[in-house]
């Protein structure tokens, strides 16, 4: 991605529904930013949770047509 941006783009995450029923993915719960986007995006909490062997925690978020 040019000029140092990271992760998908709201447009892009909507293309990637496209013949799908559900999405779904995993961020960082400590993310707000990305949380921000995946929510506008349409995706929401699963409520499902783990933890990374770093020891971050990480939350499930899924997109449902």
């Amino acid at each position: 991605m040019a000029g140092g941006e990271r992760g998908p783009r709201p447009g892009t995450l909507a293309a990637l529904h496209e013949g799908w029923a559900r999405t779904t993915l995993w961020t960082r719960t400590d993310n707000a930013r990305a949380r921000r986007l995946y929510e506008k995006a349409g995706y929401r909490p699963t409520g499902r949770t783990s933890t990374l062997a770093e020891g971050d925690g990480i939350m499930q978020l899924a997109w449902v047509r």
